[in-house]
């Protein structure tokens, strides 16, 4: 029985999420290396429901490099200390099943 306590405890405490990072419909983006200078930066918290199943907010990578009519871009998926500390209350202590990811699109609208 503890065992089976057990497993269930680190499923429930496991989460995972999916971010599509893709350019916009009809428009060439050039993919940045790690350290290019980039003049744009936004960034950005994405929340999961179901254990990260399902995004419940948070814009698409596309989104933002459309918005922001980026030629070149970078997207980094972080886990930061905030991300977790609400990853742990929404699946452990309050085990609702959401978790939170930070999001940077980083990228240059000239690309000459």
């Amino acid at each position: 029985m503890r065992r089976l306590c057990a497993v269930l405890g680190l499923a429930v405490s496991a989460a995972c999420s999916h971010v599509e990072v893709s350019a916009p419909n009809a428009r060439s983006v050039r993919v940045m290396a790690a350290d290019d200078p980039a003049a744009v930066r936004r960034e950005y918290r994405a929340w999961f429901a179901i254990w990260g199943l399902v995004r419940v907010s948070g814009k698409d990578p596309a989104d933002v490099i459309r918005d922001e009519n980026l030629c070149a871009a970078r997207v980094r998926i972080e886990d930061n200390v905030p991300d977790a500390g609400i990853s742990v209350v929404y699946t452990v202590i309050e085990p609702v099943g959401l978790i939170a990811q930070t999001i940077i699109v980083e990228g240059i609208r000239n690309c000459e």
